[in-house]
């Protein structure tokens, strides 16, 4: 896809998330910005469980950055069109994210997050795990549970499952 408007209407994807050509915002992020994900909900499992277990524990994990979005359900679309409905939606504050650390051995792991715009989804952000304020290769299993759980300790659910009013 070249990421011209033309494609992302095709796909179903509101105007307001089109990237149009901007490139990454530099006003960079507020600590009251928000930052929206959607989770699935997991069967047999609390919305709480399936906001740790639909946290990636990769070195990254994407949100939708709110200053660019008409509102949270703007997360529930995909760069590929796919509208995920039936998911639910959680919102991280900035400034808890930015003071949140880890010391594992002599490593000091933190998240930053960067604007990181996809053609159709403009608010499009990457969180990234460091270490000692550097890129890093690979994440321990200690650290990643501890992410895990910090992430979804940090999460605001801003609506849970299917709410057909919300569905365009």
């Amino acid at each position: 896809m070249d990421g011209n408007p033309v494609d992302c209407n095709a796909l179903g994807i509101p105007i307001n998330l089109h990237s149009n050509g901007r490139g990454i915002d530099p006003a960079g992020f507020q600590p009251d910005h928000l930052l929206y994900r959607r989770y699935k909900k997991m069967p047999g499992k609390s919305h709480e469980e399936s906001i740790a277990e639909t946290i990636s524990t990769k070195k990254s994990l994407s949100a939708n950055w709110d200053k660019h979005c008409l509102n949270a359900n703007d997360v529930l679309y995909t760069e590929n069109g796919v509208y995920h409905k039936d998911h639910g939606i959680v919102a991280y504050c900035v400034e808890d994210i930015r003071g949140w650390s880890y010391v594992h051995e002599e490593f000091v792991f933190t998240l930053e997050f960067e604007h990181s715009p996809l053609p159709c989804i403009y608010p499009h952000c990457d969180m990234h795990i460091r270490c000692n304020g550097g890129p890093i290769s690979g994440v321990p299993g200690k650290v990643k549970t501890v992410v895990r759980v910090m992430v979804a300790g940090l999460a605001k659910k801003i609506r849970d499952g299917v709410d057909v009013s919300l569905t365009p």
